[in-house]
């Protein structure tokens, strides 16, 4: 994952330099997402700043299903322990959400945002500020799923 994290951060500041990285060795990044949506290699950076650079970096380069699989998956893998696990779920969760918006439909898309809720509402620490982004994140993909619902 450490080689999608540099491309990733480079998404933002120089998007072309980022896609072409990622295009020349793309069947082998597509491959480590297929193999990280098996349990036991199963690895996803547990700080919310990482988790979103590889979040946005799947968001600009894989398909909308592939990145509802995806999260979907490594959602379901992660620990809901009140901790860290919790807020990695409910995280992931979001992600899954805002891309069933386009291709779902907002009432799933809001099924999936309540398992979301309730991953955050099961941590402990609420001072974190690994848990006010995560409920930050929470609250923009529910505004958003609101806004596509009104359309």
């Amino acid at each position: 994952m450490s080689e999608m994290e540099k491309i990733a951060k480079l998404l933002e500041p120089d998007y072309v330099r980022a896609s072409r990285l990622f295009e020349t060795d793309r069947a082998n990044y597509e491959f480590a997402v297929d193999i990280s949506l098996q349990p036991e290699y199963f690895s996803v950076p547990g700080e919310f700043r990482e988790s979103s650079l590889i979040a946005s970096l799947f968001n600009a380069m894989l398909s909308k299903n592939k990145q509802i699989k995806l999260f979907h998956s490594w959602a379901e893998m992660c620990e809901d322990d009140g901790k860290s696990g919790s807020l990695c779920q409910a995280l992931l969760k979001c992600w899954e959400a805002r891309q069933i918006l386009d291709v779902g439909g907002t009432e799933k898309a809001f099924e999936v945002l309540k398992e979301a809720s309730c991953s955050i509402e099961k941590v402990q620490n609420k001072s974190s500020e690994s848990y006010r982004l995560s409920k930050g994140h929470y609250l923009y993909s529910e505004g958003e799923a609101y806004c596509k619902n009104r359309d």
